[in-house]
C-alpha cells in the first residue's frame, strides 16, 4: 500500500483511535475496535481473550501509561491489513506491580 493513499490515512487514523483508547484506558472504545477473537499476549507470558484483556483494564489490573506506534508499515492480504512495525507501550500490571 503507497505513503498517503487514502486506505492508508484511514489505517493510520484508526491506528491512531486505538492507541489512544489504550492510553485513556477507554473499554467501550477498544471493544468496539478489537476483533472478537483478539488474543492479547503480554509480556507476561499470558494469553488473554478479548474479554478476559478487556476486564483486566476495567479492574485496573492492566494500567496503560503509554502507547505509541512510530513506525507501522501497512500491507494488504486480500480484505485483511497486516501492520508491521514498532509498538512502545508502556503499562502496570498492578497484580505483580511490574511494568
Amino acid at each position: 500500500m503507497g505513503v498517503g493513499t487514502p486506505e492508508v490515512k484511514e489505517l493510520d487514523q484508526l491506528n491512531r483511535r486505538l492507541t489512544q483508547a489504550y492510553e485513556r484506558e477507554d473499554v467501550a472504545t477498544l471493544r468496539q475496535l478489537l476483533a472478537n477473537a483478539h488474543i492479547h499476549n503480554n509480556v507476561f507470558g499470558s494469553k488473554l481473550t478479548k474479554g478476559e484483556f478487556l476486564k483486566d483494564i476495567e479492574s485496573g489490573v492492566l494500567e496503560f501509561v503509554s502507547c505509541e506506534t512510530p513506525f507501522i508499515e501497512w500491507h494488504r492480504e486480500g480484505n485483511i491489513a497486516i501492520a508491521t512495525g514498532n509498538t512502545h507501550v508502556h503499562l502496570f500490571d498492578n497484580v505483580s506491580d511490574a511494568c
